[in-house]
């Protein structure tokens, strides 16, 4: 979905979480509001965007009969870089922000505008926006008024401004030691890991959709950098249907909560327990359909809401014995940790596991392969939607070094990957077939792994 165009952007370091996600994509043209007012994009003019005094990018700000408007997809981006996830869904801007921060009470003007802006699930207003042409990019998207940007930020402790052709923003916080508000960078993510009980899975097909029967269940956990429960922290995940091999990514994702993630969510935990733990149910589909779901628990995200990509996606898929293609019912395999955050230049250890109805499977294929996303990375092309390739058709769609292994009597497979010196993301796909057989795939297994880059 992503669209290859030559950034005018000017670089930026690698300094970045994997919240930062953003960063590595286009704005696509679904993410322009459906119900705006549509527009034109002149007059305009470029300006700098500042980071807690950093300047990481360019953005097209539209101005016009004496209003500015900024374009939300940038501003997301800044926030991102600055520790605060938010997302877009055409209607609504909904804005987590790390525990630390001290959230002000606001309300914005009643308006007769549709776009709705929300702030740790509590909605604050409506607010009219302009959809209108990316210069830089080609692609229709979404600009708000420069007056509410500002006062919605305010609100949640960033200052922001614009200032001789830059529009910047910084983080506030009130220091530990004084009684004095200083300006200081955010604190390191209250999420650093997510783990799931299982990553990729085979089920019966149902009967039909919407089945009480052959649900697919995920147990995620939540971990801060010191390994510890991320407990009451809000989950949120991104529904992509697809058909099992296709090669075809998803054409729609759905936000959990929505009209159209009520078809596929049969329940999901609103917020992680004392465990860190959250549970997601989804309903039993018929034989040949697929979900990949992407994941996001307080600032920690796999699902890119611009681009509209899960970076690192869990997957569901619903077969029979006669479907073509299949796949063993019942097996499933776990790649942990899931998604995760770590230094540049540092290795990571993982470990992949392959289980069937009957325990362990011996001999299973595990064909690894990575993608450096560093600063010129505009996205992962058919990578992000092909669904459980085979081994073979894999290594078509990898770049980089490609590992085998095989799991042993426990079903286990363990392996390290180097993590690129100003790589922003990792993503890393694993694919496991049977022992007697290399182009039949076990267990649903299909994984994006995801390593931000601090």
């Amino acid at each position: 979905m992503a669209m290859n165009w030559k950034s005018p952007w000017k670089k930026v370091g690698a300094g970045a979480l994997a919240m930062m996600m953003v960063g590595a994509f286009t704005p696509a043209t679904a993410f322009a509001a459906t119900n705006s007012s549509s527009t034109s994009m002149s007059p305009y003019m470029v300006t700098s965007v500042g980071v807690n005094g950093k300047v990481v990018e360019s953005m097209p700000v539209w101005m016009k009969s004496g209003m500015t408007k900024l374009p939300l997809w940038y501003v997301m981006r800044a926030l991102h870089q600055a520790g605060i996830m938010s997302s877009w869904n055409g209607m609504a801007w909904k804005i987590t922000t790390p525990k630390s921060m001290t959230i002000r009470p606001v309300m914005l003007s009643s308006s007769s505008g549709k776009a709705e802006i929300y702030i740790n699930g509590k909605s604050i207003g409506m607010v009219e926006s302009t959809v209108a042409k990316d210069p830089f990019s080609g692609h229709m998207t979404t600009f708000l008024p420069q007056s509410v940007v500002t006062q919605v930020l305010a609100a949640i402790g960033v200052d922001n401004g614009m200032k001789n052709g830059m529009w910047w923003l910084k983080t506030m916080e009130k220091s530990t030691t004084t009684s004095t508000t200083t300006s200081t960078s955010t604190t390191l993510a209250t999420v650093a890991t997510i783990d799931a009980n299982k990553t990729g899975q085979t089920l019966q097909g149902a009967p039909g959709a919407m089945s009480k029967s052959d649900e697919a269940t995920f147990v995620l956990t939540a971990l801060t950098a010191n390994g510890k429960p991320a407990a009451n922290e809000p989950v949120h995940v991104f529904i992509g249907p697809m058909k099992p091999l296709s090669g075809i990514p998803p054409k729609d994702w759905y936000e959990s909560g929505s009209k159209g993630a009520s078809a596929y969510v049969a329940s999901l935990s609103k917020m992680t327990n004392a465990k860190g733990q959250a549970t997601l149910v989804l309903y039993g589909e018929p034989a040949d359909s697929m979900d990949m779901v992407g994941v996001q628990i307080g600032n920690l995200s796999t699902y890119n809401p611009t681009a509209m990509k899960a970076m690192g996606a869990l997957d569901a898929w619903w077969t029979s014995t006669t479907s073509k293609p299949t796949a063993p019912i019942g097996d499933y395999v776990k790649v942990w940790p899931f998604a995760t955050t770590v230094d540049s230049s540092s290795k990571i250890n993982y470990t992949i596991e392959v289980e069937s109805p009957s325990g362990p499977v011996k001999g299973a294929h595990v064909a690894i392969g990575s993608m450096m996303m560093g600063k010129s990375s505009m996205g992962m092309g058919t990578m992000n939607g092909s669904s459980m390739s085979s081994t073979s058709s894999m290594n078509s769609m990898m770049s980089g070094k490609m590992t085998t292994l095989t799991t042993n009597s426990k079903g286990m497979a363990m392996s390290t990957v180097q993590v690129p010196k100003g790589a922003k993301m990792l993503p890393v796909r694993v694919v496991v077939t049977q022992p007697t057989n290399s182009s039949r795939i076990t267990g649903g297994m299909n994984l994006l792994w995801l390593a931000g880059m601090n």
